[in-house]
């Protein structure tokens, strides 16, 4: 795992812990997201690039095999997990036309 997404995983169990609001609101993420007023998809949307960005610097740390097997077999799984979640996948449409389109596709 790299710091980023170390740092962000500890960001986030902390907050959900500590904010039952923002716990509450994660929840609702899941199972309300279409039916979220234009604010709420806003900050959805925003935690998902949070999100994406993490997963996506380590995906590039991949490609330029700065990553252990193991660290690309976990981020293998986070992506397939995150990837299902709404926020993220419209995050995503947001943040992708930044990343080198090459590596993406694993050439070098």
């Amino acid at each position: 795992m790299t710091d980023q997404r170390r740092d962000l995983v500890g960001w986030l169990q902390e907050t959900l812990v500590t904010d039952s609001g923002f716990r509450a609101f994660q929840l609702r993420i899941d199972r309300e997201y279409d039916a979220f007023y234009e604010d709420e998809k806003y900050w959805a949307n925003l935690l998902g690039v949070r999100v994406v960005h993490s997963l996506l610097n380590e995906l590039l740390e991949h490609f330029d095999e700065q990553i252990s097997e193991d660290e690309w077999l976990n981020l293998k799984w986070n992506m397939g997990h995150a990837s299902a979640r709404p926020h993220v996948q419209a995050a995503y449409l947001w943040v992708k036309e930044g990343y080198s389109k090459q590596k993406a596709i694993g050439k070098h």
